[in-house]
């Protein structure tokens, strides 16, 4: 039996949305309309990686530091510090 996702956003129900340029299938919620991967390609990409992002940096772990441990580019922690 496979499991259905949920959003990974709200947690509502999903649909199929198509697939992304590497060949993974996208979902879309039924509720927040928003799109995702189950299993991103690139960690930045995941929702929960942005959110570890920013926490770690708002605990005061510096910017080198977050990417090593996150496995992602330092602009990458970077940028996600602006928004």
């Amino acid at each position: 039996m496979v499991l259905k996702p949920s959003c990974v956003y709200c947690g509502g129900d999903v649909g199929k949305n198509g697939r992304d340029r590497n060949g993974k299938q996208r979902y879309l919620c039924r509720e927040c309309s928003r799109t995702f991967v189950k299993d991103y390609t690139y960690r930045a990409s995941d929702p929960r990686v942005k959110e570890d992002i920013v926490l770690s940096v708002v605990m005061g772990v510096g910017i080198r530091e977050t990417a090593r441990m996150h496995g992602v580019s330092k602009d990458t922690v970077s940028k996600h510090n602006k928004v």
